[in-house]
């Protein structure tokens, strides 16, 4: 099944913010140096993440496993970052948003053209 090219900012709102959350918080560990300010607000930032993961997940939006995966990653990337990189003075973070904005975004824009959303896919076993 082949669909439009999706411009709606429900279909992208969750990916949207998963990126501008991610250069946030990471803009905020540029400025603070107490490492267990930054761990802890990774893990809290990547707990809200995840629990907005699994609303949106039971909501419909994401097009495939894969799909979620690729969110998923993003937040474990940045609690990860928040636990075992003690020092954030740099704005390398920059690369890895790009990076995973444009497989996100090329990802997810070619699934939603191309398939089903996941729930339409359970419904027929996953076919």
């Amino acid at each position: 099944m082949t669909r439009r090219l999706p411009l709606s900012w429900k279909e992208w709102w969750y990916s949207a913010l998963l990126i501008v959350v991610y250069i946030a918080i990471f803009h905020v560990w540029t400025t603070v140096s107490d490492y267990p300010v930054v761990a802890v607000s990774g893990v809290l930032v990547g707990v809200t993440l995840t629990a907005l993961l699994i609303v949106t997940w039971r909501g419909g939006y994401f097009t495939t496993r894969v799909d979620i995966f690729a969110h998923a990653l993003v937040i474990g990337d940045l609690v990860l970052e928040a636990v075992m990189i003690r020092n954030h003075a740099n704005y390398d973070f920059y690369w890895c948003a790009l990076a995973y904005a444009v497989v996100l975004a090329a990802y997810r824009g070619y699934r939603l053209r191309t398939t089903a959303p996941l729930d339409e896919l359970a419904a027929d076993g996953g076919r």
